[in-house]
């Protein structure tokens, strides 16, 4: 049969098997007295529509159902049993889906129970001599019936939960219902448009006006209890498994009471919080970060956000093909719901002692009246940083052989003022749309200053020492514009963001070097980079039943960087590139969710062009265009109190602008430093299993990492003793890691304790190593969360990191201890806090860096003992509407 003879019989039979189908829909209530036996049990597994199981020994019944339907149900029990013939209509009872589990029950006992509470009547008939008949049918003659399945804030499924539906024109009663153990429902209706009402104890009543069959998946919201005029709450977090990574929920448990969502985030596990810097163990680069489906720009958006207003956070760790190739974790945080309209919005501030006074402010201010919603923020941060280290280093260039003794100690101060403006409009339901404008400003140029001494010593002798005085002055802008659409018809759900990004930056470094042996030296380094990013992105969602779903769009980005560099005193040599690139991206993944399990099967292409110019002249060599197809899937297993994961996915890293420039920045008087036009993308193959339990969570991955970006040291060029630093490929490494986390519950004690193993293997001898680079990593994390009457909050958090290897740096063990006391007045809308970091100044950042010619070592200490007091003040309770979660995330971070 050829291929055209083919498709022709396969239309022909889909035809026959549609026309079979309408025809068994269009019997009528009368019709159906004729009671007909459903299909055979072998014809229902020829048709992959059961999965028959042995249920009848003997007289008595046993067996577990589990999101069956009734009619499957029946066809088995009529086969496997011959006491009596089992007589009802396939079709009328195919949409009452069971969940239950029988045990030693008569047939009879056996159909009752599952029947439960649908609107089924069943008539035993044990007098008629040709043999004993159960006769079962539907009491509503419907052809139409609602469906869904609810579950609760943990995605378990609610049984027994009243299903009401009543008239929209006057609020009478039309029919109801009662989900089964599965949270699932069947509810015959005659009438197209409905309002379901759902109620259950311990939640929030459920309204939603329906004009559809299949309602999908339903989940109530917890109600607050409140008992004799105590309020219940407190209870522990509950971590449950998703498609990609898990959820913890915050509101209603100890989290809700931390403070910020700094403080939320970092008694997460595998999330860890430094500096205010958040990151994911075991992830590269860090998380994106979306609040309420907006991307998080600013990490002081973090500090704002108060704990008690955070509904869910959820931790993805595998993230699906709709998020960049580049994007290796996600953070997303949902707040609760706030109902009110006028203004509101909360006034910070914070001042931080190290060596010398940072200082930040912040102020939030939203207006809403009826359905719009308009927002102002404005940040200010007068920030000092200073770093002091010690390095140690050896060159064997083409004729000398030269150690090197640095002390460096580099101080930073700039004041950053950012301002946030935008507005949403909710049009009725299914539709809103938001804009969102932002723009950091520098008053006036920002200053970094070091100094420095370093001492030679050439072939075994003292050769020279050098004193050097650093001091670069810079100024940026980035304002970045962002607008949305969510929407909904029908099914179909829509999201669509569009975002414009302008990046300018120029500085200039002075560099002077003072020594007797070496002469003096002045180095003038001027650059200028200016960056444009276009993207946007389309996500649309639709459920083609209550258990299958789907999620596709796609996404482009077009950005334009340049880069300048020069020189003035002809040292090192000046660049002028260019970089054109475009990226168009189309992805879809396909989810199954029901009763215990749940699969997602997903893949995202993407095509990338750039154009890589050099002096305005196009450079075919270091131009490139690739493509990227890469699959994703996720199986869970929800089993009572255990929850299984296994995920795959696949990442491709490029290289960013600045590691691709083919500028040299001057670092030293023997060392260089520059990035590699020719550096190819990098690809990452994750393997995940976890497992939860209640309070303790298991991970463990392994990823074969192809192309590696690392950093490398050579020498310049073939003659000098000059070193130069730039980026590389390594063919082929992995990496092992095993994270195991517990959050236990103690009276008023709430540990969080995780342990962290990581190994990677790949054969670094053959670029001339000898040090071992594949020591076992160890990451130990205690947190310890006191809670105390009268809104008093204590918190001592530990962390301590072994000694282990990433790819050709060796790292030293360092360790930090924490502490900080909150406390809320004025009905929690004032919070005062205090907090000690790195009590014992202790986290030392300690590594070691071998290459074939360069060895490295540097102890760096980044002033992580600081001693900080912050006063938040909380007014009304409106939040922002915005929705929109940006495009091109992962170009803004290359830019």
């Amino acid at each position: 049969m050829n291929r055209l003879s083919y498709l022709q019989f396969k239309g022909l039979q889909f035809t026959i098997y549609l026309f079979v189908a309408i025809l068994s829909l269009s019997f009528s209530p009368a019709q159906a007295q004729q009671i007909v036996n459903g299909p055979t049990q072998a014809e229902q597994k020829a048709n992959g529509t059961a999965q028959p199981q042995q249920i009848v020994n003997g007289k008595y019944v046993n067996g577990k159902f589990a999101g069956l339907s009734l009619s499957e149900a029946l066809s088995q029990l009529a086969e496997q049993q011959t006491d009596y013939a089992i007589m009802f209509l396939y079709n009328e009872l195919e949409d009452f889906r069971i969940t239950t589990t029988i045990h030693h029950a008569t047939v009879p006992e056996a159909i009752r129970q599952m029947i439960g509470f649908y609107p089924i009547r069943m008539i035993v008939d044990d007098t008629n001599p040709e043999g004993k008949k159960i006769f079962v049918e539907c009491t509503h003659k419907t052809d139409r019936r609602l469906t869904g399945t609810i579950i609760d804030e943990q995605s378990q499924p609610v049984a027994f939960a009243n299903i009401t539906i009543l008239n929209p024109a006057d609020s009478t009663l039309l029919g109801g219902g009662v989900s089964n153990e599965s949270g699932y429902f069947a509810i015959p209706s005659t009438q197209q448009d409905a309002i379901l009402k759902i109620s259950y104890i311990g939640y929030k009543t459920y309204w939603r006006r329906c004009d559809a069959d299949s309602l999908g998946i339903i989940q109530l919201e917890p109600l607050p209890q409140t008992l004799k005029g105590v309020t219940v709450k407190g209870d522990l977090p509950k971590y449950r498994m998703t498609k990609s990574g898990y959820m913890s929920n915050v509101e209603g448990t100890v989290l809700a009471d931390l403070g910020t969502a700094f403080d939320v985030l970092e008694q997460l596990p595998r999330v860890q919080v430094k500096d205010d810097k958040v990151s994911i163990i075991g992830r590269t680069g860090a998380p994106l970060i979306y609040i309420n489906g907006r991307l998080m720009r600013d990490r002081n958006e973090l500090r704002q956000l108060q704990s008690k207003d955070i509904k869910d956070i959820e931790v993805i760790t595998n993230p699906g093909p709709q998020y960049a190739s580049n994007v290796a974790s996600v953070i997303r945080i949902r707040t609760r719901r706030r109902q009110g309209e006028g203004f509101s919005g909360s006034l910070s501030h914070y001042n931080r002692w190290t060596v010398k006074h940072t200082m930040f402010d912040y102020a939030r201010l939203n207006y809403r009246k009826g359905n719009f919603d308009v927002f102002a923020d404005f940040d200010y941060t007068n920030y000092y940083w200073q770093v002091d280290d010690h390095t140690l280093a050896e060159y064997t260039g083409n004729q000398h052989h030269i150690n090197e003794e640095h002390d460096w100690t580099m101080k930073d101060r700039y004041q950053t003022y950012r301002f946030t403006t935008g507005m949403n409009y909710q049009i009725g339901d299914n539709h809103s749309v938001g804009v969102r404008f932002n723009e950091a400003v520098n008053p006036t140029e920002q200053y970094h200053y070091s100094n420095s001494t370093t001492s030679y010593l050439t072939d075994g002798q003292p050769s020279g020492t050098i004193d050097a005085h650093e001091r670069e002055a810079y100024r940026s802008t980035q304002p970045t514009l962002d607008a949305y659409y969510q929407g909904r018809f029908g099914q179909l759900g829509v999201d669509f963001n569009g975002t414009w990004l302008r990046k300018n930056s120029e500085g200039t470094t002075w560099v002077e070097e003072h020594s007797r042996e070496y002469g003096d030296q002045t180095v003038t380094t001027h650059s200028e980079s200016r960056g444009t990013m276009w993207a946007a992105k389309l996500v649309m969602t639709y459920p083609f039943s209550d258990h299958w779903k789907t999620e596709f769009g796609s996404e482009f980005t077009d950005s334009r960087y340049t880069q300048q560099h020069e020189n003035e005193e002809g040292i090192v040599r000046a660049s002028d590139n260019r970089i054109n690139e475009r990226m168009i991206a189309g992805f879809a993944e396909l989810e199954y969710n029901r009763a215990e399990w749940l699969f997602s099967l997903g893949a995202r292409y993407e095509h990338n062009a750039n154009d890589y110019y050099e002096q305005a002249i196009l450079v075919p060599e270091q131009s490139r265009s690739e493509h990227h197809l890469l699959p994703t899937f996720n199986i869970v297993w929800r089993h009572g109190r255990w929850q299984h994961r296994l995920g795959m996915r696949t990442l491709a890293y490029r290289p960013s602008y600045s590691n691709l420039s083919s500028a040299v920045n001057y670092i030293s008087h023997f060392r260089y430093q520059g990035g590699n036009p020719h550096l190819k993308t990098q690809y990452n193959y994750a393997f995940e299993y976890s497992l939860a339990w209640q309070w303790l969570n298991v991970a463990l991955e392994y990823d074969y990492v192809r192309n590696s970006h690392t950093n490398f040291t050579t020498t310049y060029d073939d003659t000098s003793d000059l070193m130069f630093s730039t980026y590389m490929n390594v063919p082929r490494r992995g990496h092992v890691k095993l994270n195991i986390s517990a959050s236990p519950h103690f009276g008023p004690w709430y540990p969080q304790a995780s342990i962290d193993l990581h190994r990677q293997f790949f054969d670094y001898r053959q670029f001339g190593i000898t040090e071992n680079l594949e020591r076992l990593g160890v990451i130990l994390k205690l947190n310890n969360l006191l809670r105390l009457p009268h809104d008093w909050n204590i918190r001592l958090n530990y962390e301590y990191s072994s000694p282990h290897a990433f790819q050709f740096v060796r790292s030293e063990p360092s360790q930090r201890l924490n502490f900080g006391i909150d406390k809320y007045f004025l009905q929690k809308r004032l919070l005062a806090r205090l907090y000690m970091s790195d009590i014992f100044r202790t986290d030392h950042y300690n590594i070691a860096l071998f290459n074939t010619r360069y060895q490295y070592s540097i102890k760096e200490y980044q002033q992580s003992r600081y001693f900080q007091l912050g006063i938040v003040y909380y007014f009304n309770s409106t939040k922002s509407k915005y929705k929109g979660t940006g495009a091109g995330n992962a170009e803004k971070n290359r830019l």
